[in-house]
């Protein structure tokens, strides 16, 4: 599932007004929602600040999974 490519299509914004909102190209969008790109760390913040989510909800591949303590 791409929920970066859901979620802008659900509000109903083109990879253009998107990419123009946070400052990258097109074509960079294009490349991240298609999975040809990992989005830089700022990128990946501006995402989620303008869909107003947080960045595992956008990206879930880069979800930590907390470690239980040892001894638990």
């Amino acid at each position: 599932m791409n929920r970066l490519k859901d979620m802008r299509k659900s509000r109903n914004l083109t990879v253009k007004e998107v990419a123009k909102a946070i400052g990258i190209t097109q074509p960079a969008l294009t490349r991240i929602e298609n999975g040809h790109r990992n989005p830089s760390m700022n990128v990946a913040f501006k995402l989620a600040n303008f869909f107003g989510v947080s960045i595992e909800d956008l990206f879930p591949q880069y979800t930590t999974k907390a470690k239980k303590p040892v001894g638990v």
